[in-house]
C-alpha cells in the first residue's frame, strides 16, 4: 500500500474543496476513488488500512457537502461510523489506534457545522457573497413558486447549468421575474416547463369561449366505458400478475399485510396463475377491503406505500450473518433488496406501460348513441380523461380541448398517473402514532428474558436515531437499511403526481379562462388528488360564473355540496343536473 501516494491524493481533494473549483473537485475524487480501491482493497486489514479508509471519507465528505450532496455526506458517514464500531470491539487494535480513528469520525459528523459556520464568517458586503446568497435564494424561489420540494427543484434545475443565467441578473430584480427568467432558460434549452408567454391559449376559431366543461371518468362510464379502476385491475392481472400482487400486499392500510405469515406464502401467492391454479389449486386471495377500497381510490393509495410491511418482509429474508463469516455470500444480502427494487418496477414503470395499453382498449357501449349528451360545440374543454371520445364520438376540435393528463395518443408511459399526498406529513403523523410501540423500542427482551439492543430493520430505518447506542453486531444490516430506503425513494419519486408543475406547464389554457360565464362539470370525483386544479380553475375565471354539477347518487350531492364550500362558490351560482 503506497501511503504517500494516497495521502497526497487525499490532501489534492481537501485543496480543491477549500478552493472551490467544481471541475477539478469532481477529477480529484474520482482520481482519489480509483487510486484508493488499487491501493486499499480490505480498507479493515489492519491499522493502516483503516487510517486511509477513514482519511478518504473525511475527504469524500467534505467534498459531497461542497457540491451540495448531504445525502451522500450522510451515508458515508453512518458507513464509517459501522466500520468504527467493528475497531472498536476489536483487539487488534491499540488504544491510541481507536482514538485516532474515533477523532477523524468525529471530525466527520462534524463536517456540515464546521462548513456552516465558516460561510457565516464570510464577509457580508463583498459582492461575491451577495451574489451567492441571491443564486440560493433563487433556486429556493423556483422551487416554491413552481409548488416543488427543494430537492426536486434542484434537480430539475442540475442539467441546464442556471448559475450562468443568474450570474447575469440585477441583485434586486423581483422574485417572480428572477423566476420567470429561469424557466425561459431551461425551456430554452429543452426543460419541460413552458413559460406563459410561448404556452399554447385556447379559443373556438379564433374567438374566446364563453363555456368550459371539465371532463372527468364518469363521463365515460356514462356511455358504457369499463374505464373504472377495478376495471384496469382485471386487465394488468391478465397482463401482470405480480404487479397487482405487489400493489395489495404493499400498498393500503389493511389490503393483504396480515395474509402472509412467512415469505413462503408471498412467493406461492406471486407465481403465475397457471402454475397456482391448475397445478396446485392455489386462488390468489382478494381482501374485501381490497375490493372496495384499495382499487375503487387507487391513485389516493398510491401514496400508501406500507414501508413497515416492506421492511419486515426484508427483515424476514435478509440471513443474519457478518460479512466475514466464512458462510456469508453477497447473493443472500442482495437477493432480498432485489425483491424491493422489483416492488418499485412493477409499481411504477410496469404499472404506467400497462395503464397505458388499458386506456386503448376502452370503448363505449353498444347503443351509446341513443343516450349522448347535447355537448355545446362552441366550449373549451379541460379533460381529466385520457381517451378521445371527445373527438371521435362529439366531433369536439382538438383544438379546444386540454388534456391535463395527457391522452392515449401520447408516448407510451408519459400519461400522469400518480398521488398528490405529502408522504413527509404522513410519514411523520405514523412514526409519532407508532414510536411508542413494543417492537420499536431501543431495547428489547428475547424469550429467554435476556436483554438486548433492537436491530430489526424497521426500527433501524424508522425510530434508530444514535448511531453510538446502535447494535453493531451485524453492520451489514444498516447497509440493508440504507440501500432499501434509496428503492423506496425512486417509487414517490417516480409516483408523485406534482400538480403545481403540470398547472404551470398549462398556465396558458386558464389564461384562456377570463371571458367564461359558464363552467360544467361531467363525471369529476372531485377529489383531493385534482383539487389543486380546482382551485386554479377558480383563481382564473370571474366571481359571478355560473358553476354547473352532475351528480349520480346521494354522495355525489354531498361531494358537490363540500366541493363548492371549500372553493367559496356563491351557493346562487351554483346548480346541478342527473346523469
Amino acid at each position: 500500500m503506497n501511503k504517500a501516494k494516497l495521502l497526497q491524493s487525499i490532501l489534492e481533494l481537501h485543496q480543491a474543496v477549500k478552493g472551490g473549483d467544481m471541475e477539478k473537485m469532481y477529477r480529484c475524487a474520482n482520481e482519489l476513488n480509483a487510486l484508493f480501491e488499487i491501493e486499499v482493497p480490505e480498507p479493515l486489514d489492519g491499522f493502516d488500512a483503516a487510517l486511509m479508509r477513514f482519511k478518504m471519507a473525511e475527504a469524500i465528505v467534505a467534498f459531497h457537502m461542497a457540491v451540495g450532496e448531504p445525502s451522500q455526506a450522510g451515508t458515508l458517514r453512518n458507513r464509517i461510523t459501522a466500520h468504527y464500531q467493528a475497531v472498536r470491539k476489536s483487539k487488534d487494535y491499540s488504544v491510541s489506534q481507536k482514538h485516532e480513528l474515533k477523532e477523524i469520525l468525529k471530525r466527520i459528523k462534524d463536517m456540515i457545522p464546521s462548513l456552516r459556520s465558516v460561510a457565516t464568517k464570510l464577509d457580508r458586503n463583498t459582492e461575491e457573497y451577495k451574489r451567492s446568497a441571491f443564486i440560493i435564494r433563487a433556486l429556493d424561489w423556483f422551487s416554491e413558486l413552481h409548488g416543488m420540494l427543494p430537492l426536486e427543484g434542484l434537480g430539475y434545475l442540475k442539467p441546464f447549468n442556471v448559475s450562468t443565467l443568474l450570474s447575469t441578473l440585477p441583485l434586486d430584480m423581483p422574485k417572480s421575474q428572477v423566476v420567470e427568467e429561469m424557466t425561459k432558460y431551461c425551456y430554452d434549452k429543452g426543460g419541460s416547463l413552458a413559460p406563459r408567454s410561448l404556452q399554447k391559449h385556447y379559443d373556438v376559431g379564433g374567438r374566446q369561449s364563453k363555456h368550459l366543461y371539465v371532463i372527468g371518468n364518469g363521463f365515460d362510464r356514462y356511455h358504457g366505458a369499463e374505464s373504472g379502476y377495478m376495471s384496469f385491475r382485471r386487465y394488468l392481472y391478465r397482463k401482470s400478475p405480480q404487479t397487482v400482487g405487489y400493489f395489495d400486499l404493499y400498498f393500503g392500510s389493511r389490503s393483504l399485510e396480515r395474509s402472509f405469515s412467512t415469505p413462503v406464502g408471498w412467493f406461492w401467492c406471486m407465481q403465475p396463475y397457471e402454475y397456482r391454479h391448475n397445478e396446485y389449486g392455489l386462488r390468489y386471495p382478494v381482501t374485501t377491503w381490497s375490493r372496495s377500497n384499495l382499487w375503487r381510490d387507487f391513485e389516493t393509495y398510491l401514496s400508501e406505500l406500507n414501508r413497515e410491511k416492506v421492511f419486515d418482509m426484508l427483515d424476514m429474508q435478509l440471513p443474519r450473518v457478518d460479512e466475514d463469516d466464512d458462510d456469508f455470500s453477497y447473493a443472500q444480502y442482495y437477493a432480498p433488496l432485489d425483491e424491493i427494487t422489483d416492488a418499485v418496477m412493477f409499481c411504477t414503470f410496469e404499472m404506467k406501460y400497462h395503464f397505458h395499453r388499458w386506456i386503448n382498449t376502452l370503448h363505449y357501449a353498444k347503443g351509446f348513441r341513443k343516450k349522448m349528451l347535447d355537448i355545446d360545440k362552441d366550449a373549451i374543454f379541460l379533460n381529466f380523461n385520457y381517451t378521445l371520445f371527445l373527438e371521435s364520438e362529439y366531433g369536439i376540435p382538438a383544438e379546444q380541448i386540454c388534456y391535463i393528463h395527457g391522452c392515449r395518443k401520447d408516448k407510451f408511459g408519459s400519461l400522469v398517473l400518480g398521488h398528490h399526498s405529502d408522504d413527509q406529513e404522513t410519514f411523520e403523523r405514523w412514526k409519532h402514532k407508532n414510536r411508542n410501540r413494543r417492537r420499536y423500542r431501543h431495547v428489547q427482551k428475547d424469550k429467554k428474558g435476556r436483554y438486548f439492543r433492537n436491530d430489526k430493520l424497521a426500527y433501524l430505518a424508522f425510530f434508530h436515531e444514535n448511531d453510538w447506542t446502535g447494535n453493531w453486531r451485524l453492520p451489514i444490516r444498516y447497509y440493508a437499511v440504507e440501500a432499501a430506503e434509496e428503492r423506496l425513494e425512486k417509487y414517490y419519486d417516480a409516483n408523485f403526481k406534482n400538480t403545481r408543475k403540470i398547472i404551470d406547464a398549462n398556465m396558458g389554457f386558464f389564461d384562456s379562462l377570463d371571458s367564461i360565464e359558464k363552467i360544467t362539470i361531467i363525471g369529476c370525483s372531485l377529489g383531493a388528488v385534482d383539487m389543486d386544479y380546482y382551485k386554479q380553475l377558480r383563481c382564473s375565471v370571474k366571481d359571478d360564473v355560473l358553476w354547473e354539477f352532475s351528480y349520480h347518487s346521494p354522495e355525489d350531492e354531498k361531494r358537490i355540496d363540500k366541493f363548492f364550500r371549500e372553493l367559496n362558490i356563491d351557493t346562487g351560482c351554483v346548480s346541478t343536473f342527473r346523469m
